[in-house]
């Protein structure tokens, strides 16, 4: 027998049906979960309407994510500016600060400190986006 194609969740005392696939089950739920404790706290606070409560539920849970995307926001910052500063002593350290005119070909010396590749801080702050 195949697996049903929903799942049922309750949130503000009333049931949903929501489509699911077999691996975001318990996601589904979770966040349903999630969703049913702030209109909980939202109706406790004085919201009374359902359209009220959703709001300032729904408030509630952007004010989180804007707060969320912040700190991500100022981690990759700090995270840049420390693999800048880390670039600059290395090349400190090893003394190669050489113009691109005193090489011969482009690609690195062994002597010479390897620099990010122009994609990596992209890559880094993708995986990190990938969190959410």
């Amino acid at each position: 027998m195949a697996p049903e194609p929903f799942v049922t969740v309750t949130i503000n005392n009333q049931t949903y049906r929501i489509s699911k696939d077999q691996a975001n089950t318990e996601y589904i739920e979770q966040v349903a979960s999630y969703l049913d404790r702030k209109m909980q706290a939202a109706a406790k606070a004085g919201a009374r309407r359902p359209v009220d409560i959703a709001l300032l539920a729904a408030l509630e849970v952007a004010t989180e994510v804007l707060e969320a995307r912040q700190k991500k926001d100022n981690l990759l910052s700090a995270t840049d500016e420390q693999i800048s500063n880390f670039s600059s002593l290395l090349e400190k350290q090893t003394g190669s600060s050489k113009s691109a005119s005193d090489t011969t070909d482009d690609a690195p010396s062994q002597d010479s400190p390897q620099t990010l590749p122009p994609h990596a801080l992209s890559r880094l702050k993708d995986l990190l986006d990938s969190e959410d």
